[in-house]
């Protein structure tokens, strides 16, 4: 029985699904979304931190609209099920007036998928709709996007600026978020993934259609060595000022070492800039703390923090070893990360870059300062015979706790088999590990999940 895998807060991410022809729901080839990593734990510029979790909702939501050309609808399946959403609609509105209506051909979004619906032109793939019907959309004007399905009832909605247009039943809303007109910022769901089906669901931040919302900007890597250094990135689309911008490095639990105030500076989208202690020549994507100044971190205690500037918002903070300060505004939850065997290593973001505040956002790694960050743990083999499963390896350089993960495993056919939340588990730096279908006794090398995918 071949499967589909996904996993919940790793890096790898699953194969796109496409159900056989013989599936009597579904005509052959038509197109499925492709599941994206996920976070499964709750987290708590505009400056806070989005990282949408798997919330227990029970429909497709609106996740993002982009209303800075072209305009986009990205839209986002939370549920457990394959959702059909052949005929559903997104309605957008100016005022009380229906400006536009986007008709969705054959298409199905797989669990923990993303689509993104745009107004111009192109071919249609497994992730993104072309409507050629431009929609007029702009952030601070009264703009409403109404998302129903086919047979017209309200599935999500949001409108902001001064709309008072109401959705189509059975759906509801209340209050209209304001916004000031920023080409660098989309209108985004919440960090709590929220359904309430009010302003408070949604904020601006940084456009990230197709994926997990996200910070502007990242703290993407801290190498600690001789030289100690921090690495930022830009996950968005588009360029983001660093102009400002203030960095803080906390060391020995939690003594606060440095602040350095960035000069002109910006990083591009997909970019990173790296910022090192002590002197040195600053150039577009390397800047010096200055002689004297020292982040002073090892392999086992260190921090970071970034913010808008004096007195401005956290823009992002992670913390590694025995530090355990997380200065107001900031967040961070889970335990200790584990620490790497030497002072030459680096702890690292996760390639897919998600932000959500916790210690399975990072693992220890060979140094990678300004390109792609290396795996932490990965899908690393896929078993279709009896038992299926999965093979999971940690490819860092020190423990991984794997604890409250999730595993689901997907049947041809869309169905899940398997949802697995894994028990208190370690996953030691280069060991494997197997998850398979059924019931048994685990051990260090070979978790069973439960279920059965046939």
């Amino acid at each position: 029985m071949a499967i589909d895998a996904f996993i919940a807060n790793l890096d790898a991410p699953p194969p796109t699904f496409v159900e056989p022809s013989d599936n009597p729901d579904r005509p052959a080839g038509s197109a499925a979304g492709v599941r994206a990593p996920v976070v499964d734990t709750p987290v708590t510029e505009d400056t806070t931190h989005h990282a949408p979790r798997v919330a227990e909702l029970a429909h497709v939501i609106i996740n993002e609209v982009d209303p800075n050309g072209p305009d986009a609808v990205e839209l986002f399946n939370p549920t457990t099920s394959v959702v059909n959403l052949t005929g559903w609609q997104i309605h957008i509105f100016s005022g009380l007036t229906l400006e536009t209506t986007w008709t969705i051909p054959a298409f199905y979004l797989v669990p923990g998928a993303y689509v993104v619906l745009y107004e111009t032109a192109g071919t249609n793939t497994s992730t993104a709709l072309y409507f050629n019907d431009a929609t007029g959309m702009e952030a601070d004007f009264n703009y409403a996007v109404a998302f129903n399905n086919n047979l017209g009832q309200g599935v999500d909605f949001v409108r902001w600026g001064g709309s008072t247009i109401l959705p189509s039943a059975p759906d509801t809303w209340t209050g209209s978020p304001t916004f000031v007109f920023d080409s660098s910022r989309t209108i985004g769901r919440n960090e709590q993934n929220d359904d309430d089906d009010g302003s408070a669901d949604f904020f601006q931040q940084c456009p990230t259609l197709g994926k997990v919302n996200n910070a502007c900007l990242v703290l993407n890597e801290f190498f600690t060595d001789l030289v100690d250094a921090v690495e930022i990135f830009n996950p968005t689309d588009r360029t983001i000022s660093l102009t400002g911008y203030q960095f803080t490095s906390y060391s020995d639990v939690n003594t606060l070492d440095l602040t350095y105030t960035f000069p002109t500076a910006s990083i591009p989208a997909g970019g990173y800039v790296v910022l090192y202690e002590g002197a040195g020549t600053n150039t577009s994507t390397v800047f010096y703390a200055g002689s004297g100044q020292n982040f002073a971190w090892n392999n086992d205690d260190g921090a970071g923090l970034l913010t808008t500037g004096v007195g401005g918002s956290v823009v992002d903070f992670a913390r590694w070893g025995t530090t355990t300060v997380a200065p107001a505004g900031a967040s961070w939850f889970g335990g200790v990360l584990p620490v790497g065997p030497n002072d030459n290593t680096s702890v690292q973001r996760r390639p897919s870059s998600e932000d959500g505040d916790r210690t399975s956002d990072f693992c220890v790694q060979v140094p990678t300062l300004g390109t792609l960050n290396r795996p932490c743990v990965v899908i690393n083999e896929i078993y279709g015979s009896d038992p299926d499963g999965i093979e999971i390896y940690n490819a860092s350089l020190a423990n991984y706790t794997l604890t409250n993960f999730t595993v689901q495993l997907y049947d041809f056919n869309g169905a899940l088999g398997v949802n697995y939340i894994v028990p208190a588990f370690t996953l030691a730096a280069g060991a494997y590990v197997r998850v398979v279908e059924g019931t048994g006794t685990n051990t260090s090398t070979l978790l069973f999940g439960g279920g059965s995918l046939g």
